[in-house]
């Protein structure tokens, strides 16, 4: 395993082990599970153990529609609020807030695009309440959590 995929995978852990929402106590035994495994110096991947799949465009509007995602990119946690009408919020835990819109192509791939215009768009993946975001030009996937509701200034999970 490379180092930056050992990065990855204890990102999505973190991310998981913070969890709030229906599945987190399952979520967190398979992380527990993953770090034990880790400690024992065996090599298991986080997608062997969750079967994520892609997408399609209709599960993307469903997941994410009046929805907030709670999750770290590139080490740093984040909250992203999308709401019914296209309008997404973002805040980290740095303090950076920004507001944009989102949407989600027909061939599904979910589209951000700051409020100044720019799209970029990614393949999204799902496990349970876990989701995974692909860029194309990217290839550090962005993990989250989707949590009901306009979760944006609410506490917790955010380190």
């Amino acid at each position: 395993m490379s180092l930056e995929a050992g990065r990855n995978e204890l990102a999505v852990a973190e991310t998981l082990l913070n969890a709030k929402g229906v599945h987190a106590v399952f979520v967190r035994r398979i992380v527990l599970m993953l770090l034990v495994s880790a400690a024992l110096g065996l090599t298991v991947s986080a997608d062997a153990l969750a079967d994520r799949d892609r997408l399609t465009r209709q599960e993307i509007v469903d997941l994410l529609a009046g929805n907030t995602a709670i999750g770290r990119h590139r080490g740093l946690a984040f909250r992203e609020y999308f709401d019914e009408g296209g309008e997404r919020y973002y805040k980290d835990a740095r303090g950076n807030a920004e507001e944009g819109y989102w949407r989600v192509t027909e061939d599904g791939h979910y589209c951000a695009s700051p409020s100044e215009g720019g799209w970029t768009c990614y393949t999204m993946e799902a496990s349970g309440d876990s989701v995974m975001w692909r860029g194309t030009d990217d290839d550090t996937p962005i993990a989250a959590v989707i949590v009901s509701g306009n979760q944006l200034d609410a506490e917790g999970g955010e380190d």
